[in-house]
């Protein structure tokens, strides 16, 4: 979406997986407020060791799951 690529465009690449991250915390908690969605699908380009942290910070743990 063009508001995703306005807010990477020109941020130094050091700071693009931070900034991606966040972007998927924020895609998490927005998808467990909308009625109808049960689950999303997490791509990690092999990085599978920080599904758990994205989890914990869009506040995602196993009690809360619906």
């Amino acid at each position: 979406p063009d508001a995703v690529t306005k807010r990477l465009r020109g941020l130094p690449e050091e700071q693009l997986a931070k900034e991606g991250m966040t972007l998927a915390v924020e895609t998490l908690q927005a998808l467990r407020e909308t009625p109808g969605v049960a689950g999303a699908y997490l791509l990690t380009s092999n990085r599978e060791e920080v599904i758990e942290g994205l989890l914990t910070r869009a506040g995602i743990t196993k009690a809360s799951s619906r």
